[in-house]
């Protein structure tokens, strides 16, 4: 965005995002000064300036694009430049791939896990859920206040960095260290008493001789239909 309004003097920005491919796409254009081919990667050089000068007179860093690039890519995204020629306007763009809050969890609940499990250690994962009462579904902003409420109330709880808290739309998945599955349960028990309206279910490791495989089979299977 500010890119675009540097070296655009006249014309229009655009800004659109979609969902492509699996993925969460954002593109911002403009009818500004443009790029030429050989340019389209050098603009995300570290200090790459390419001798352009800002139409509002700005002198930057050369580091904003460079930044953005390894923090896209470090979310498994990609960064690129579009521009028809010099004086024609570019279209700058990302793509982050979208994930299910479960799908996130796992994702970080591996390396924790192998690292429980290579101290000899104990690990515990609960999955809550917003029950729907008698009178109907609750709605959507009601579900999403009830996880937020939750997740400050485990935090505020907990006050441990080693614990790891996904809020998905409508579920909240929480992963605990040193930590078995009585215990877990009585937390559990302890939050929801507060909220009303809620479920969990509950995974211990190694309980039961769980391998790590095992044990992620068994939260992945928190997305399929109860």
């Amino acid at each position: 965005m500010s890119n675009a309004f540097k070296f655009t003097e006249k014309g229009h920005i655009e800004i659109q995002v979609r969902s492509k491919d699996g993925s969460a796409e954002c593109s911002v254009s403009d009818t500004g000064i443009g790029l030429a081919p050989a340019d389209l990667e050098k603009i995300f050089n570290k200090f790459e300036q390419l001798g352009h000068v800002a139409v509002t007179g700005e002198k930057g860093t050369g580091l904003g694009l460079s930044i953005s690039h390894a923090i896209v890519e470090l979310h498994k995204g990609r960064l690129w430049a579009e521009s028809p020629g010099p004086g024609r306007g570019a279209t700058l763009s990302f793509a982050l791939p979208q994930q299910t809050g479960l799908e996130l969890f796992q994702e970080q609940l591996a390396p924790m896990l192998h690292d429980v499990a290579r101290r000899g250690g104990t690990l515990s994962a609960v999955f809550f859920r917003v029950v729907h009462s008698d009178s109907g579904p609750a709605s959507e902003s009601h579900v999403a206040a009830i996880l937020s409420s939750l997740e400050d109330l485990i935090r505020a709880q907990s006050g441990r960095r080693t614990d790891l808290v996904v809020k998905d739309r409508d579920a909240l998945y929480l992963a605990l260290e040193s930590t078995v599955p009585k215990e877990a349960r009585r937390m559990a028990e302890k939050l929801i008493a507060s909220k009303g309206h809620m479920a969990y279910r509950i995974a211990g490791f190694p309980e039961g001789g769980a391998t790590e495989e095992t044990f992620l089979q068994t939260v992945a299977r928190w997305g399929s239909p109860s």
